[in-house]
């Protein structure tokens, strides 16, 4: 009759990778989790590793994207030392250009196209 009955709650130690396969509570929760990428140079980010991003900022750090995950994507980009950065690459667009910034700054995005993921300063 194509039903299943199970006498214990389903489990997976791995995150999923398909829109089909059992999900952990806490990928859930977290939205695909936090990825901390530590202190970088010039970086492409490839969305699909997380939703929230961390990094610090070494001198001259411009940021990109290296695959921008899907449409209606959403999450956070945070920067330590962001007085590091000069750039964001495209497809980063800010509605309004940004500049000043410091310290640690936290900027979300939403994945409209492959070529425009708007960015939002915090």
């Amino acid at each position: 009759n194509g039903t299943n009955t199970f006498n214990q709650a389903l489990t997976s130690l791995a995150d999923p990778t398909n829109d089909n396969h059992l999900t952990r509570k806490w990928y859930v929760d977290y939205g695909g989790g936090i990825k901390n990428l530590g202190t970088t140079g010039s970086i492409n980010l490839d969305l699909r590793q997380a939703q929230h991003f961390i990094l610090t900022a070494n001198a001259g750090t411009s940021i990109g994207i290296a695959n921008f995950g899907g449409v209606g994507k959403s999450g956070t980009i945070t920067i330590n030392n962001c007085q590091n950065v000069v750039a964001f690459n495209a497809p980063f667009k800010f509605r309004i250009a940004q500049s000043g910034f410091s310290g640690t700054e936290t900027f979300a995005y939403f994945c409209i196209a492959s070529n425009n993921v708007r960015l939002v300063r915090t």
